[in-house]
């Protein structure tokens, strides 16, 4: 299953912000006072959702721990805030995939246009292309029924 990806990957510009971004990122895990200015600090990456403030507050703690002196700090490894030496994006070639494939797109996609996304259908030998409804990059956010739905059918259609 391929959800809201393009096989080009991200654009260039979206590349070099995103690198120029952790470039100025410590290895250090930001710590937060409280848990409401965690919460007002967490944003999903790219923007674009149909989340409530309370279940993006939600989603906010459920990444999160209360750490020693009863600070909060989102769980992630320090080490993937910084890119290491070498590391490059790899691209494979779709065209040679023989399993089945679900290509899923939220509508209102700002990574993957339907035009990208019909492209990687035509590409790939039997993949099946899925548009959700009301929904940005986030597909299982956004309308996880929808894209259970969509998983679903195509399970059983295998």
């Amino acid at each position: 299953m391929v959800a809201d990806a393009s096989a080009a990957g991200l654009p260039l510009k979206t590349r070099l912000l995103w690198r120029w971004k952790r470039r100025g990122q410590s290895r250090v895990r930001p710590e937060f006072p409280t848990k409401e200015a965690l919460i007002a600090r967490f944003r999903l990456s790219p923007p674009g959702h149909y989340l409530t403030s309370a279940a993006l507050a939600e989603l906010a703690l459920k990444g999160a721990e209360q750490v020693n002196g009863g600070s909060w700090a989102f769980r992630l490894d320090p080490k993937t805030r910084k890119l290491t030496p070498g590391w490059r994006l790899r691209r494979c070639r779709i065209q040679d995939l023989r399993l089945p494939v679900l290509i899923i797109r939220g509508e209102h996609s700002q990574l993957v246009s339907e035009r990208q996304a019909r492209r990687m259908q035509h590409r790939i030998p039997g993949a099946q292309l899925k548009t959700i409804p009301s929904a940005y990059h986030h597909v299982s956010l956004d309308n996880p029924e929808a894209t259970a739905a969509a998983i679903g059918e195509f399970v059983a259609s295998l």
